[in-house]
């Protein structure tokens, strides 16, 4: 008899432990707490905060190589930055277009493209006067216009 009294409270004690058929006991401590920032633990990521906050290292191991072999000083006294240099000007002066616009972009700086943006009849463009839907539907117009003319 006190066997089955004891089996009886075991039996019990072990229902009262169990979670609700198909919750799984996580699910049901965090139906009895309220939610906290940075999780059950409260050590994970808080709101606003990144998981990353110093980001992706700025120089890669391939970009230090590069800049390792163009310090170097070859057989004839140059770097390989100034045989690239020489190589490039070589190659444009033969007639490449890519090695003269390369060459140039890199000793003048690439030219600012720039964009004129005009009103009705050529005249300025007056803003203070549209409502959203002008401006929307006027932007639109000078958008299809740029991509047209820049097509041909």
């Amino acid at each position: 008899m006190e066997g089955l009294a004891r089996r009886e409270r075991i039996e019990a004690m072990t229902k009262a432990r169990q979670p609700e058929f198909g919750m799984k006991t996580t699910a049901k401590q965090r139906e009895n707490c309220e939610k906290r920032p940075g999780g059950i633990t409260g050590k994970g990521f808080l709101p606003g905060s990144s998981g990353n906050p110093q980001g992706r290292p700025r120089t890669a191991k391939f970009s230090d190589a590069a800049r390792r072999l163009a310090e170097e000083i070859g057989q004839d006294g140059t770097t390989g930055a100034e045989q690239l240099a020489e190589h490039c000007l070589r190659q444009a002066l033969k007639g490449s277009a890519r090695h003269a616009e390369l060459f140039l972009a890199y000793t003048e700086g690439k030219p600012k493209q720039g964009v004129e943006l005009s009103g009705p009849n050529g005249g300025a463009m007056r803003f203070e006067n549209m409502s959203d839907a002008e401006l929307d539907a006027r932007l639109k117009e000078l958008l299809e216009k740029y991509q047209v003319e820049n097509k041909g």
